[in-house]
């Protein structure tokens, strides 16, 4: 769910180091990519002490995972 993924992410993000990574799988298949929308949106949001990179497949079908890089800065 989305509510507990980003609070997981919220925790996480706090206990980062400066120049620590986070990597994180998004599944969108599940619920019609909600989750993963949210938790895009989200990270959409977070402060610039944070750059985040989203890697997503463009060549695939059925909802294919994709993978998000978070920077604490």
């Amino acid at each position: 769910r989305a509510e507990t993924t980003i609070r997981s992410l919220e925790i996480i993000l706090q206990r980062l180091k400066i120049g620590g990574f986070v990597l994180a799988a998004l599944y969108y298949g599940h619920d019609q990519g909600e989750e993963g929308k949210a938790v895009l949106d989200y990270l959409s949001r977070l402060p610039g002490r944070f750059g985040v990179i989203h890697h997503q497949f463009i060549n695939r079908t059925n909802y294919p995972p994709s993978l998000v890089v978070i920077e604490k800065r």
